[in-house]
């Protein structure tokens, strides 16, 4: 147990140096009288219930780490009065990735907590806010219109947050700036006074050109108009900026500049005036938006050029492409049109224009290049020579197209290009696989490592020609361990006999240690890797028979972990008593008889670990991974993690106490045991009566088992003898020899019924 300042307090030590509990140093002293005894007993007490505290507190402090770490995943373990508690929920909503949901955490909220102002604010400071607000509905209180610092907090990621301001905050030119600075239109919730504010205007406007129109009529507006920079690249450069158009002055109506910004923006055909339609200006406006082109009427859609423009245009769709070429069917044999039909338009109407007969790009690589990667089966529309280049047959293949591309490429072309068998494999359904080798040139297996990996990732059977370079290639041959395990064998003698090389594999799949060579099966860290990394727990008894005993393998393991124990609870904890009580806890020296300095005493240590042969590090992880496995072999439960997850497991001597990994330094305080120790001897006793009761109630229940036919014969017996029943020999106990079953547990009986407190259970 610590002191109050995060010192630990000093053990008295015995003759050998060994710590030494405050009750079993208390108890050596005799007691003089009574009043010291009773002094004792008090002070027990109070050190059972600081102990009982400092459990909770450390209980406390762990939950809140796993909070921070998850709240989703350890929010539903806490206490219910945990989660009710404004520290725990201000702790999940500040330092949490991940939030509970909201059926477990904002509903169950009581309200005094859920328009708590801190809880508020810490939703609004949270990345992840616009997605919650969204998700979870995450309103502004209505009690909270008027504060200021929840306000902002809203107006600065919330759009249309202004309008639940009060009056007064609508005033505010940091709440005003700040909601318009997240959307311009928020302008028209401010107040007047900012409405007119030639400052605010212009902010509002950066982010949403047609807030300028709640600007109200007077000088501020009127400035802003003629300011011809300001509206040409601000307000009618900025989406819905173009309507503000209609606001300039009659002089600068003509400005060619500004009326194609503010076409591009918004502004309709409609608007423009008569005189300015012409096929010139037209051109450059349907060139600056291509949607124009469908406000047109009928005889200027009919001008091929007009319809040419919208066609090629970057933003032309496919409801343009079709009323374009619907007015001008000549432009269907246009290349610049077609390369932008291919690349943004309807695949319906890209196969009506390829597959047609007068289609003159067959030979074109641009265009075909550019309509196969839209749909692969235009592949069939290219010329011959195309059909041969590899640029082509790389785009061509998909997964649904790869078989039937590979077996149309000569080999000479896979040969020169090995690129095209490889993307094949890559992408070709499972059930198209089987047929690949056929396809590809034997050779093509044998000298491509590319090819042979590509084909060991899809799981595909070890081929022959793959067979004689994966016996030289590690690498390879740990992809197999990856992907296709089964037929690991295939690596060869030498690789199996690589011990560094067999320890990698394992850590791709445990299982291929039933290929290992006979040298390394006595070795005990490829046997603890193997368990360690096997993917399927439940199935380790079937991988290692004829291989190695698994029991004994446990015992060796268990050996080891017990050894870390004893070092880490036993040896450790009995010398690492500071002499230096105020000193940091992170700056003192875990060996004190051997106080160098804290990097010192860490290498004093691991000496004293690879001296002692003690597990540490990853040894020590892949001892509990290998001992985790172990346990579940016979559980059908889902695979065990990964051996390299530090956070995973914990030795069951540690319980779930992770101070005890941090730096190294396997300290817990005296207090914690004890109490664990009472705990766990409670359950004990707990256990022992529980089981003790069930016992008499068993062997209850076997007597009236036994004695069930005497009652019912004897029962039986008077209803056909009557009064003779009663006569005084049968009272006496002369019972008929029809009835007497030679029992004296009658007493045994009445016994079991008086302690379990019930005698008419009978």
């Amino acid at each position: 147990m610590e002191a109050m300042n995060g010192s630990p307090i000093p053990l008295p030590m015995n003759e050998d140096a060994s710590p030494v509990s405050a009750a079993a140093a208390a108890s050596a002293t005799p007691s003089k009288s009574d009043s010291s005894l009773k002094q004792k007993y008090s002070d027990s007490n109070s050190n059972d219930a600081s102990s009982t505290t400092s459990s909770t507190i450390s209980r406390r402090r762990q939950s809140m780490m796993l909070v921070s770490k998850d709240a989703r995943a350890h929010w539903k373990s806490l206490p219910a009065e945990w989660q009710l508690e404004k520290e725990f929920v201000l702790h999940a909503l500040r330092q949490s990735p991940t939030l509970p949901e909201k059926a477990d955490f904002e509903r169950r909220l009581p309200q005094r907590l859920r328009f708590d102002k801190d809880i508020v604010l810490a939703f609004c400071h949270r990345p992840d806010f616009v997605q919650l607000y969204d998700e979870r509905h995450l309103f502004v209180p209505g009690c909270w219109t008027h504060d200021r610092e929840i306000m902002l907090a809203y107006c600065q990621k919330i759009p249309r947050s202004l309008q639940e301001c009060s009056e007064e905050l609508c005033d505010s030119e940091e709440i005003v700036h700040a909601a318009v600075k997240v959307a311009g239109m928020e302008l028209q919730y401010a107040s007047m006074r900012l409405q007119e504010d030639k400052e605010t205007v212009k902010l509002a406007c950066k982010s949403h050109g047609g807030a300028l129109g709640f600007c109200p009529p007077g000088p501020t507006r009127q400035e802003l108009v003629q300011d011809r920079h300001f509206m040409l690249n601000t307000v009618l450069a900025n989406p819905g900026g173009g309507a503000m158009w209609k606001l300039l002055p009659p002089c600068m109506e003509e400005d060619i500049e500004l009326l194609l910004m503010a076409l591009r923006h918004g502004l309709h055909f409609r608007d423009v005036p008569k005189a300015l339609m012409n096929l010139d200006f037209l051109t450059l406006a349907i060139r600056a938006n291509s949607k124009l082109y469908l406000e047109l009427s009928k005889s200027w859609r009919e001008q091929e050029c007009l319809s040419k423009e919208a066609l090629v245009s970057e933003s032309s769709d496919a409801e343009i492409h079709a009323k374009a070429l619907e007015e001008c069917p000549q432009l269907r044999r246009n290349r610049a049109v077609i390369l932008q039909i291919a690349r943004g338009g309807s695949k319906d109407l890209l196969q009506e224009i390829v597959s047609a007969n007068d289609f003159q790009y067959q030979d074109d690589l641009e265009v075909m290049k550019i309509a196969i990667q839209q749909n692969s089966k235009f592949f069939d529309y290219a010329s011959a020579r195309l059909q041969q280049m590899p640029e082509i047959i790389l785009v061509s293949i998909t997964p649904q197209t790869a078989w039937n591309t590979i077996k149309n490429v000569s080999w000479t072309i896979q040969r020169m290009h090995p690129e095209i068998p490889v993307r094949a494999v890559e992408l070709s359904v499972a059930r198209n696989l089987r047929y690949m080798p056929s396809h590809i040139p034997e050779d093509l297996w044998s000298t491509s490592r590319d090819l042979g990996i590509a084909w060991i990732r899809r799981g595909g059977q070890i081929l022959d020609a793959i067979e004689q370079q994966l016996r030289r290639d590690k690498p390879m041959g740990l992809e197999v361990a990856k992907h296709n395990w089964a037929e690991f064998y295939k690596v060869g003698k030498v690789l199996l006999k690589d011990r560094q090389f067999m320890l990698r594999a394992l850590k791709q799949d445990g299982r291929v240690i039933r290929f290992a060579h006979s040298d390394l099966i006595q070795d005990m860290d490829v046997l603890m890797s193997a368990v360690a990394y096997h993917p399927q727990p439940s199935t380790l008894s079937t991988t290692f028979a004829g291989i190695y005993n698994l029991e004994e393998l446990k015992r060796h393991v268990e050996t080891k972990l017990q050894l870390h124990s004893t070092f880490l609870l036993d040896f450790l904890r009995g010398i690492a008593i500071s002499p230096q009580p105020n000193v940091a806890p992170n700056l003192r020296s875990q060996l004190p008889m051997l106080d160098r300095g804290v990097e010192t005493s860490e290498a004093f240590k691991r000496l004293i670990c690879d001296y002692l042969g003690v597990p540490i590090g990853q040894q020590l992880r892949l001892l509990r991974q290998a001992f985790a496995n172990m346990k579940r072999q016979n559980q059908d439960g889902p695979p065990a993690p990964a051996a390299n997850n530090n956070e995973s497991i914990i030795h069951p001597a540690m319980g779930n106490d992770r101070r005890l990994l941090r730096h190294h330094r396997f300290l817990i305080e005296p207090a914690e045991i004890r109490h664990r120790h009472r705990l766990q001897e409670f359950h004990r006793l707990q256990q022992f009566r529980e089981d003790h009761q069930l016992q008499r109630e068993r062997r209850l229940m076997h007597l009236r088992r036994m004695h069930f036919p005497r009652v019912m014969a004897m029962a039986a017996f008077e209803r056909q003898h009557g009064d003779r029943v009663n006569n005084v020999e049968v009272a006496a106990g002369a019972v008929p020899d029809e009835l007497d079953f030679g029992s004296d547990d009658d007493s045994v009986i009445l016994d079991l019924q008086r302690e379990d407190g019930n005698d008419s259970d009978f």
